[in-house]
């Protein structure tokens, strides 16, 4: 089989059962036919003594060099020991910007958020906070995990947040 390219994708016709394409540049990465005609870039990898079928996303979403690019860095993960499965879980699950905004306004309604004075926050500048997150966190950033919020991102944020642009994730 050659490599995974857009002619051998665009050539993979649906069976009766699902079946897969496997690239033969890139082991491990390859493409689920469905009996439906859906296509789906997988990258299959060996993490300690299990094998793990990540899938990508769909064809048509991604193109067969994006998809590529992405498999490689499912595979380097992976054979660092990293479990691609299991940090994609982790993520869905994890707490939002806005969980965690939310969190902090029941601490500071409750008098537990200190100034760098050692005083409690002020009852006018809780209600600035809960003002400034509604208004600009919760809608722009409140449904982005603070683990992947990291300073690089952050920084690109702030960059292109004047000019009305917000950078992909």
């Amino acid at each position: 089989m050659p490599a995974l390219t857009k002619r051998g994708v665009d050539a993979a016709k649906p069976r009766e059962e699902r079946y897969f394409v496997w690239c033969s540049s890139l082991p491990g990465f390859g493409l689920r036919v469905y009996p439906t005609g859906r296509k789906v870039f997988v990258a299959q990898v060996r993490v300690g003594r299990s094998q793990r079928r990540v899938t990508i996303g769909t064809y048509g979403a991604w193109t067969a060099d994006k998809a590529r690019k992405r498999a490689q860095g499912i595979i380097r993960s992976a054979s660092e020991g990293r479990d691609p499965q299991r940090e994609k879980q982790e993520m869905r699950q994890a707490i939002t910007v806005a969980e965690l905004c939310e969190q902090y306004m029941e601490a500071a309604r409750a008098g537990l958020v200190v100034t760098r004075f050692k005083r409690e926050k002020a009852p006018g500048t809780v209600v600035i906070d809960e003002g400034r997150i509604n208004r600009h966190i919760a809608p722009l950033i409140g449904n982005i995990p603070p683990a992947i919020f990291a300073a690089p991102t952050c920084s690109a944020w702030l960059t292109k947040l004047p000019l009305g642009r917000l950078p992909r994730r």
